[in-house]
């Protein structure tokens, strides 16, 4: 593997230790997941967010430490051996209100023929995804200079981070849809659908584009000029990754229905339209044909999934496109994009220029979030929060908002 990817003879001892020291600790983050799926049937979501934080503290606390000593990428994976301990500790503590030893024991062959018919579907899935994520970079690492990997790898860690924060609630609306899937049958987990999907999709319609108008400017002033390919790559796959995020509650759905060979389908499919779309467009425009055949992909890949669900499911089934606040969307990418250029210009270098440029977008979000809930609406949601941290204890009056 290390020859194929072309590593260094420098880095050659450390990739191979690296790649051989990260298999028994992925078998122990995939350990861990499964006391972590407990907690989030059990809705204990707030738990799972500190413990994720205070591992990733103990990260970074491990990662300052062993580097500073000189022991560089194999610094790195100790400080992820770390992580993965807290969280693995802090998942067992959780469950140990759920989980009692006497009550384990082998499941029957009939739930374990079912339970791997629904996972082998789920891994193609989580397969087609993984490789989606990781295909691009080994394609700009093998058609051109090792030195474009770091700008796309930069460029699309800026943009998984910010599409990572919405998909959070991910697991949350899994698990409602199941839930209501196994009390009211599909009529009435297809009613719930509609109305998280809609709520989901004006919610975020505007969030990864907005940050699209903002990538580049951020970048740059955050590692300075020679960042700009970088700044790019994040705008662009943005844009794309807008598609994938919306369609989530599609995919949950389908997943909670006991039909996960429709995700698998539209990301496999999605796969091969992401090499047939990239590698031309990256052979005539450059290393940017690799994004713009990957945003391209995306959008293609999901409206193949939006047939196949409602060819599947239900000929009625409401498109994610139908919800998108479309005024809303433009007036707040036009809002970020002009305020973001006097905003670059007095941004210093470094952290606080990310910060300062990170600020038309929070003003082009807050723009958005009146047009699409209205001003009152919004100042009242504002207020209403204002008083519960102050102490206020009245309940919401839809319990619905509060999902």
């Amino acid at each position: 593997i290390t020859v194929f990817l072309h590593a260094s003879a420098a880095l050659h001892r450390e990739a191979v230790v690296l790649l051989r020291a990260f298999m028994p600790l992925l078998f122990v983050a995939a350990l861990r997941g499964l006391f972590q799926r407990i907690l989030g049937a059990k809705h204990r979501w707030a738990y799972l967010n500190i413990a994720g934080t205070v591992s990733t503290l103990a990260y970074v606390l491990l990662a300052l430490l062993f580097v500073g000593q000189g022991h560089g990428l194999i610094g790195l994976f100790w400080a992820n051996a770390g992580q993965e301990a807290v969280l693995l500790l802090a998942s067992v503590v959780g469950c140990r209100r759920f989980l009692r030893l006497r009550e384990c024991r082998f499941l029957p062959w009939s739930e374990i023929r079912d339970i791997v018919r629904y996972a082998s579907r789920v891994q193609v899935a989580a397969v087609a995804s993984s490789f989606n994520f990781e295909i691009d970079s080994l394609l700009v690492g093998l058609i051109f200079p090792v030195r474009y990997v770091a700008f796309y790898n930069i460029g699309a860690n800026f943009s998984n981070q910010l599409v990572s924060l919405p998909m959070n609630a991910v697991s949350p609306i899994a698990v409602t849809l199941s839930r209501t899937y196994g009390r009211g049958g599909l009529t009435a987990t297809l009613v719930e659908f509609v109305d998280i999907q809609r709520a989901w999709v004006r919610s975020l319609a505007g969030y990864t584009l907005i940050g699209a108008a903002c990538a580049y400017f951020a970048i740059v002033s955050w590692l300075g000029p020679q960042e700009r390919l970088a700044g790019v790559v994040a705008a662009i796959l943005l844009v794309g990754q807008t598609f994938t995020l919306l369609s989530q509650v599609m995919a949950e759905f389908g997943k909670s229905i006991k039909r996960p060979g429709l995700e698998s389908r539209y990301l496999g499919v999605g796969m091969v339209i992401n090499v047939v779309f990239t590698v031309p467009l990256a052979f005539t425009i450059g290393m940017l044909g690799v994004p713009v055949g990957t945003a391209l992909g995306q959008f293609a890949s999901n409206l193949y999934f939006l047939r196949i669900a409602r060819r599947d499911i239900d000929s009625k089934l409401r498109s994610f496109f139908a919800d998108m606040p479309t005024v809303a969307v433009i007036v707040g990418v036009v809002l970020t994009a002009c305020l973001e250029l006097p905003a670059y210009k007095v941004a210093p270098r470094g952290l606080v220029g990310l910060i300062v440029c990170a600020i038309p977008a929070v003003i082009g979000l807050g723009f958005y979030t009146v047009l699409i809930e209205g001003f009152r609406s919004t100042f009242l949601r504002v207020a209403g929060w204002v008083g519960r941290s102050g102490g206020g204890t009245s309940p919401p009056e839809n319990p619905a908002q509060v999902s």
